[in-house]
Protein backbone atom coordinates (compact mmCIF):
# COMPACT_ATOMS: atom_id res chain seq x y z
CA UNK A 1 0.00 0.00 0.00
CA UNK A 2 2.69 2.64 0.55
CA UNK A 3 4.37 1.55 -2.42
CA UNK A 4 1.34 3.31 -4.41
CA UNK A 5 1.69 5.48 -2.48
CA UNK A 6 4.78 6.68 -2.77
CA UNK A 7 4.54 5.59 -6.83
CA UNK A 8 1.46 8.58 -6.66
CA UNK A 9 3.43 10.99 -5.32
CA UNK A 10 6.78 10.75 -7.49
CA UNK A 11 4.23 10.71 -10.52
CA UNK A 12 2.81 14.05 -8.88
CA UNK A 13 6.01 15.25 -8.42
CA UNK A 14 7.05 14.49 -11.83
CA UNK A 15 3.88 16.14 -13.01
CA UNK A 16 4.47 19.35 -11.13
CA UNK A 17 8.08 19.80 -12.81
CA UNK A 18 6.76 19.04 -16.47
CA UNK A 19 4.57 22.13 -15.68
CA UNK A 20 6.95 24.26 -13.84
CA UNK A 21 9.49 23.75 -17.53
CA UNK A 22 6.33 24.21 -19.48
CA UNK A 23 5.44 27.51 -17.48
CA UNK A 24 9.19 28.42 -17.76
CA UNK A 25 9.37 27.91 -22.10
CA UNK A 26 6.16 30.12 -21.98
CA UNK A 27 7.11 32.73 -20.48
CA UNK A 28 10.55 32.96 -22.23
CA UNK A 29 8.86 32.67 -24.98
CA UNK A 30 6.94 35.64 -24.06
CA UNK A 31 9.52 37.41 -22.56
CA UNK A 32 12.08 37.57 -25.20
CA UNK A 33 10.62 39.00 -28.73
CA UNK A 34 9.33 42.05 -26.15
CA UNK A 35 12.99 42.55 -24.88
CA UNK A 36 14.13 42.29 -28.45
CA UNK A 37 11.73 44.88 -29.96
CA UNK A 38 12.57 47.45 -26.99
CA UNK A 39 16.13 46.75 -28.07
CA UNK A 40 15.55 47.39 -31.70
CA UNK A 41 13.13 50.38 -30.52
CA UNK A 42 15.92 51.89 -28.28
CA UNK A 43 18.73 51.65 -30.95
CA UNK A 44 16.40 53.45 -33.51
CA UNK A 45 15.65 56.52 -31.25
CA UNK A 46 19.17 56.82 -30.51
CA UNK A 47 20.66 56.97 -34.12
CA UNK A 48 17.66 58.88 -35.30
CA UNK A 49 15.95 57.69 -38.20
CA UNK A 50 14.74 60.15 -41.50
CA UNK A 51 11.68 58.61 -42.90
CA UNK A 52 9.90 60.32 -45.89
CA UNK A 53 6.88 62.49 -45.70
CA UNK A 54 4.90 60.96 -48.37
CA UNK A 55 6.33 57.35 -48.16
CA UNK A 56 6.90 56.16 -44.15
CA UNK A 57 7.77 52.83 -45.49
CA UNK A 58 11.39 54.16 -46.55
CA UNK A 59 13.47 54.91 -43.53
CA UNK A 60 17.24 55.77 -43.57
CA UNK A 61 19.92 56.68 -40.53
CA UNK A 62 20.83 60.05 -42.14
CA UNK A 63 19.31 62.71 -43.98
CA UNK A 64 18.71 62.80 -47.98
CA UNK A 65 16.19 62.42 -50.04
CA UNK A 66 13.20 59.81 -50.84
CA UNK A 67 13.79 57.69 -53.73
CA UNK A 68 10.73 57.22 -54.31
CA UNK A 69 9.28 61.16 -54.87
CA UNK A 70 12.84 63.24 -54.24
CA UNK A 71 11.51 64.89 -51.03
CA UNK A 72 13.48 65.17 -47.78
CA UNK A 73 13.74 63.06 -45.59
CA UNK A 74 12.26 64.11 -42.29
CA UNK A 75 13.84 63.52 -38.69
CA UNK A 76 11.09 60.67 -37.01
Amino acid sequence: MTTIIILTQLLQAQNNYIWIIFAIILVACCVFPIMRMRHKKNNLQNTGVYTCPMHPEVQSDKPGNCPKCGMALVKK
